[in-house]
């Protein structure tokens, strides 16, 4: 996971540090900056031996909510988004957990960044990528 940190967006492009300090650059899909989202470790295969990131909603610098997922594997170094808006409504300071007996990662709470809270739980779906 320190490899994340290490890695930056310039130009569109992420960078990736090496241990002489250079850099070397290639495309890829990254999420915006934010704070307030939620994050969690999920499994990335059906056998739960390779784990992943996922990262839900948050606020953005301009003060916008976010309803997007994002997950990020740490064996490719890459960010892949799920779908499109793909929360039910922009959503900032809310919770995520996984839960392995069912396979889901459960979102509960929040708000939307212009004073609406939100009382609701709402699931993410590893293995088929979708929101119940």
């Amino acid at each position: 996971w320190e490899r994340i940190i290490a890695r930056g967006v310039v130009d569109g492009s992420v960078t990736e540090g090496a241990e002489d300090g250079s850099t070397s650059a290639r495309p890829s899909a990254v999420p915006d900056a934010r704070e307030m989202h939620a994050a969690c470790a999920i499994p990335l295969d059906k056998s739960g031996t390779t784990m992943g990131l996922l990262i839900v909603g948050g606020r953005r610098a301009d003060g916008t909510a976010c309803n997007d997922t994002w997950i990020f594997s740490p064996q490719t170094k890459l960010w892949k988004q799920i779908g499109s808006g793909s929360l039910d409504r922009p959503r900032c300071s809310h919770t995520a957990v996984f839960v392995p007996e069912h396979n889901v990662v459960a979102v509960f709470g929040g708000w939307d960044c212009c004073g609406t809270i939100f009382d609701d739980l709402i699931c993410f779906d590893v293995e088929t990528e979708r929101w119940t």
